[in-house]
C-alpha cells in the first residue's frame, strides 16, 4: 500500500507544479501577444476600438495594485509611476485616426486617467515626505514585508530587534510632539510668528530632541497612515507565527508590545495633536491638496474652469439665488427679509415620530406624479422594492438631510439623544418643503 501511495503523492504533487507553472505562463504568454496586438496601428478606421487595450490595462493596474499591496511605501509608488508610463507609451503608439468614434472616445478618457493617476501618485509622495518626522518606523517596517514578498529567509533574532525597537521609537516621537506643544505656546505668548518659529525649528539640528509640531491636519492624516503600518505589521507577523517555531519565540513578546505601540500612537496623533475625539463639538480638519493637485483633479473630471472660475460662478449663482428668495419674502409679505422667509419655512416641520411618513407620502406622490403624466417607466420590482431607512445623529453629520441610497429613502431626523440645539436644526433642515 506504501508504494502504490508514494509515486500517487508524487505524481499528484507534479500535477499541482504544473497547472500552477501553465497558469503563470499563461498570462505571461497571453500578454505579451495582446502586448504586441495594443501597440499595433489598426490598419483601417472600420470598427477599431480600444476595448482589449483597455481590458490589458485594467488587468495589469489590478495586478500590479493588488501585488503591492504597501500603503505609504516607495516600492508602490515606483511600481504604479512604472507601470502608469509605460501605459502612457503604449497609448501613444496607437493610431488614433485610425478609431472608431467610440475608440477615440476610449483613447482619449484612458490619457485623462493615466495622467490623473500620475497626478494622484506625485501628490501622495508630497504627503509621505511631509510625514516622514513622524513615522521613523515605516521603512524597516516596509522592508520586512517586501523581504516576505521576495520569499527571502527570514533572520527571527534580527527581526525582533527591528520590531523591539518601534515602540521605543514611538514613546520619543510622543515626548517630542509635546515639546512642540509646549515651545508652540511659548512662541505664542512671545508674540512670535508662525515663520519665525518655522524658521527657528529648521535651523536647528535634526536629532531625536528636537520638538516636532505637527499641524492638526498632518496629526489626522498620520494617524491612519500608522493604522494602515499597523495592519502591515500583522500580516507579516501572521504568515510565520505558529509556522515557524523559531520565529514565534523571538517575536512573539516584541510584535504584542509594538502594535499595541502603534495603536496607542495613532490614537494620541488623532485625539491629542489633531483634537479628534469622537465628540461633537470636535474641529473640522480636512488635508487641502492645493492649487496644484485641484487644477489637476478638475482636469481629470473635464472641468474646462479653474478653481477661481468655479468660484466666481458659484457667487453669480448664489446672487441670482438670493433675488430670487427676497422675490419669494415679498410674496409672503416678508418685504426682502429672505431670512425672516426661510426662518418662517424652517419652523414648518412635522412633529416627532411623523418625518417617516411624511417621507413615504412624498414617495408615494413622486411616483404617481411621474406615471400619471407618462414621464418616465417604472417597473413594477422598482415600485415593490423601495423602502425608508433612518439616518443615525451621527450620519446626520454629514448626510443632514433625505436623501437616498440604492433601495432605501433615507430619513434624516431629531433623535431622543441629540442635543436641542442638534434635534431643532435636524428638523428645521428636514421640514415639510424642504424634505
Amino acid at each position: 500500500m506504501l508504494k502504490l501511495q508514494l509515486p500517487l503523492t508524487r505524481a499528484l504533487n507534479f500535477g499541482w507544479l504544473a497547472t500552477f507553472l501553465v497558469c503563470l505562463w499563461a498570462p505571461i504568454k497571453i500578454g505579451a501577444v495582446s502586448e504586441a496586438g495594443a501597440n499595433k496601428k489598426p490598419a483601417s478606421a472600420s470598427g477599431a476600438t480600444l476595448d482589449e487595450f483597455i481590458r490589458l490595462y485594467a488587468t495589469d493596474h489590478g495586478g500590479v495594485a493588488r501585488f503591492y499591496d504597501l500603503p505609504w511605501s516607495e516600492a508602490r509608488f515606483d511600481r504604479l509611476e512604472q507601470l502608469f508610463n509605460e501605459w502612457v507609451l503604449r497609448l501613444q503608439a496607437v493610431d488614433f485616426d485610425a478609431l472608431n468614434q467610440a475608440g477615440r472616445i476610449d483613447y482619449l478618457l484612458l490619457r485623462n486617467k493615466l495622467g490623473a493617476e500620475l497626478a494622484r501618485l506625485s501628490l501622495e509622495r508630497r504627503r509621505l515626505t511631509e510625514m516622514q518626522a513622524l513615522l521613523p518606523f515605516r521603512k524597516p517596517l516596509q522592508d520586512m514585508e517586501r523581504a516576505r514578498w521576495r520569499m527571502q529567509s527570514v533572520d527571527s533574532q534580527a527581526c525582533a530587534t527591528t520590531v523591539t525597537a518601534f515602540a521605543e521609537q514611538m514613546k520619543k516621537l510622543r515626548e517630542r510632539i509635546e515639546k512642540g506643544k509646549k515651545s508652540k505656546s511659548l512662541d505664542d505668548s512671545q508674540g512670535e510668528s508662525n515663520t519665525e518659529s518655522a524658521v527657528k525649528q529648521k535651523q536647528q539640528a535634526s536629532t531625536d530632541e528636537t520638538p516636532l509640531k505637527p499641524s492638526p491636519m498632518l496629526a489626522k492624516r498620520t494617524a491612519a497612515a500608522v493604522g494602515d503600518l499597523r495592519g502591515s505589521l500583522k500580516a507579516w507577523f501572521s504568515f510565520y507565527d505558529g509556522y515557524q517555531p523559531d520565529f514565534s519565540w523571538w517575536l512573539k513578546k516584541p510584535y504584542d508590545e509594538a502594535a499595541k505601540a502603534l495603536e496607542d500612537y495613532a490614537k494620541y496623533l488623532r485625539e491629542d495633536a489633531a483634537g479628534l475625539k469622537g465628540k461633537d463639538d470636535d474641529p473640522l480638519v480636512g488635508d487641502p491638496i492645493g492649487a496644484e493637485s485641484l487644477a489637476q483633479e478638475l482636469a481629470a473630471e473635464w472641468l474646462p474652469y479653474s478653481a477661481e472660475e468655479l468660484i466666481t460662478i458659484g457667487e453669480q449663482e448664489f446672487a441670482w439665488c438670493e433675488a430670487r428668495m427676497k422675490d419669494t419674502a415679498r410674496q409672503m409679505g416678508l418685504g426682502e427679509d429672505w431670512k425672516a422667509a426661510l426662518a418662517k419655512v424652517k419652523a414648518l416641520y412635522v412633529p416627532p415620530g411623523k418625518q417617516d411618513e411624511l417621507v413615504a407620502e412624498q414617495g408615494r406622490s413622486a411616483i404617481k406624479f411621474v406615471k400619471d403624466h407618462d414621464l418616465a417607466t417604472i417597473p413594477p420590482l422598482c415600485e415593490e422594492t423601495w423602502r425608508l431607512s433612518m439616518i443615525s445623529p451621527d450620519g446626520q453629520k454629514t448626510l443632514p438631510f433625505a436623501a437616498y441610497g440604492g433601495q432605501n429613502m433615507m430619513v434624516a431626523y431629531a433623535k431622543e439623544e441629540m442635543k436641542d440645539d442638534d434635534k431643532l436644526m435636524s428638523m428645521h433642515g428636514n421640514n415639510r418643503h424642504v424634505t
